[in-house]
């Protein structure tokens, strides 16, 4: 009996034995057939991912932007606003520079002050003063004469023999203890408006301006003049210049006298002035007799010693006729 019982419990425990033994070795197996399919699974999400333009890692990032997303939206109103407020302040910066006077203006507003400066201190050193206005200049040739049957040989222009007269009028007078401001002293051209307004800035006594006129008759020939009938100056005049002038240059050249005449709406350098002016034309260009004579060198000296005469006894006159108004004053 105790051999049987013996028997009994060994071949129980070799039973066990064998279960045990069994069970380890399925264990075992599932863990190999379980661990490939877990490496195949993720490889396949891998690709997955790779095929929608995801590489590994990227869900994390896109995790992490979600979970930042208000925060850049935040930050995004944030850069809007800011830019506003840039451009607001830009305009604003716009339009105080639109309020501030240009680099012209503020160069105008320069050369006024140095002008009225500049003005005042010839005031006080000299008691007669003479603008004189040779016209035109530079690409502006004025009136031209031509030979008769050649049309592109040029004899003379009005330009020239304006500034020819000019500058020997401009010797004479400094002789006379006249002083004298020259709207151009060379070829140069300048805008007529720019010309008389330089001349309202000084403190001159008389404006003369030095031109040629052309005629529609060519057989008319002699020398005119166009007076500034539109400002008013107590005692003498831009009437009274224009009568003067005509009459000493007439009497010097021995030139015909066709006249004074009150100026047109064209006649700008002598409309615009604001002092006795007056345009002198010293001859017909469209003249072919009186073109010869213009271009001689004796001739542009008489007319110019006939505006010197001229002038002096402008201001001859003046002086008079303001010495009886002080009188009868007193």
């Amino acid at each position: 009996m105790k051999g049987k019982t013996a028997l009994f419990y060994v071949l129980l425990s070799l039973a066990f034995f064998i279960f045990g033994v069994a069970c380890l070795w399925q264990f075992a197996k599932n863990r190999e057939d379980t661990q490939p399919a877990a490496e195949s699974l993720a490889e396949s999400s891998t690709l997955q991912d790779q095929g929608q333009g995801k590489m590994p890692g990227q869900q994390e990032m896109q995790q992490t932007k979600a979970g930042g997303g208000a925060q850049e939206e935040a930050t995004s109103e944030d850069a809007a606003q800011e830019e506003a407020e840039k451009e607001e302040t830009s305009q604003k910066s716009d339009g105080a520079a639109e309020e501030l006077p240009s680099d012209d203006a503020l160069l105008d507003e320069e050369e006024a002050v140095v002008s009225e400066t500049l003005a005042t201190l010839i005031r006080q050193e000299h008691d007669r003063i003479v603008v004189l206005d040779p016209g035109h200049g530079g690409e502006d040739l004025g009136f031209t004469a031509t030979e008769e049957d050649r049309e592109d040989e040029i004899l003379l222009t009005e330009k020239d023999f304006a500034l020819d007269v000019a500058l020997r009028t401009k010797a004479l007078l400094e002789k006379e203890d006249i002083f004298v401001i020259m709207t151009r002293e060379g070829d140069t051209e300048e805008e007529l408006k720019d010309r008389v307004d330089r001349a309202n800035i000084l403190p001159a006594d008389f404006f003369v301006s030095l031109h040629l006129s052309l005629k529609d008759d060519s057989q008319l020939h002699g020398m005119s003049v166009i007076y500034n009938d539109q400002f008013y100056s107590r005692g003498y005049g831009s009437g009274d210049l224009a009568e003067q002038l005509l009459e000493s240059v007439t009497e010097k050249t021995m030139e015909k006298p066709l006249g004074i005449f009150p100026c047109e709406e064209e006649d700008e350098e002598v409309r615009m002035i604001v002092m006795p002016g007056v345009r002198l034309e010293m001859g017909c260009i469209s003249n072919r007799q009186e073109i010869k004579l213009l271009g001689r060198d004796d001739y542009r000296q008489k007319v110019a010693e006939g505006i010197c005469e001229g002038l002096k006894k402008a201001f001859e006159s003046r002086q008079t006729e303001k010495s009886t108004e002080d009188t009868e004053n007193e």
